[in-house]
């Protein structure tokens, strides 16, 4: 084996381990919501911390084709990243497409709340892509994530595109800011009469940033400086 091969699968191996970890950190802060359930109720569903930071999701809507799965066979589940606290949510359910009927597509949609002194400052998107079948099948599973109107130059993608290249997690900073609307598009192809494309689930993680308002001192303190600026300047 050549030293590049070994780099290669040295490197492979590492970011193995870290996706796993990440994923392995992720878990449930609440009971699961069918997504049909929330599309009938104008439903929420909220993931809270005893610090007292929570995220709302909520306006959720599903359009589905070809083999995806319908909304009430969908999971909805709070969840908290314990490795830092992050909250977010996620999707459960047998998003698939099989051989033979052409591509199969879904798009999510919802809007992030945080609140108080809690501002969403970053987004995370993981998920299981995965490609079934024999060595050497062939297929797509990409998921693709905007947040406009309010973000327009932030873009998200995790994909696993058979032969050989795969990528599960996918993160950005982003400015602080109290809402955000989400567009999540999933697209599975399944490359051969001998693939099946699949994903199981996707993790959408919020980073937050705590921003106190200013204290009664703080204003106290403010406002004895403004009094000073003025009685200089008149005298």
């Amino acid at each position: 084996m050549t030293y590049r091969s070994i780099t290669t699968v040295v490197a492979t191996v590492v970011s193995l381990a870290v996706t796993s970890t990440a994923m392995a950190a992720i878990v449930p802060i609440g009971p699961p919501v069918d997504l049909q359930t929330l599309l009938d109720t104008d439903g929420s569903v909220l993931a809270e911390l005893p610090n007292g930071d929570k995220k709302e999701f909520s306006g959720f809507s599903y359009a589905a084709t070809g083999d995806n799965p319908i909304a009430a066979n969908i999971n909805i589940i709070p969840i908290v990243d314990n490795a830092n606290g992050t909250l977010g949510v996620r999707f459960q359910g047998g998003f698939t497409d099989l051989p033979g009927d052409g591509a199969s597509d879904a798009l999510v949609t919802f809007t992030v709340m945080s609140f108080d002194d809690f501002f969403i400052n970053g987004a995370r998107l993981q998920a299981n892509t995965n490609i079934i079948g024999p060595p050497g099948a062939t297929g797509f599973v990409g998921i693709t994530e905007t947040f406009l109107p309010g973000v327009n130059n932030v873009l998200l993608e995790v994909f696993d595109l058979q032969p050989g290249l795969t990528r599960l997690i996918d993160s950005s900073p982003l400015a602080p800011t109290h809402k955000l609307d989400v567009q999540k598009d999933i697209l599975l192809i399944s490359g051969d009469a001998n693939s099946v494309a699949t994903l199981s689930f996707v993790d959408q993680l919020f980073r937050e940033i705590l921003v106190p308002e200013p204290t009664s001192a703080t204003l106290l303190l403010i406002a004895m400086g403004m009094a000073l600026t003025s009685r200089r300047s008149k005298s």
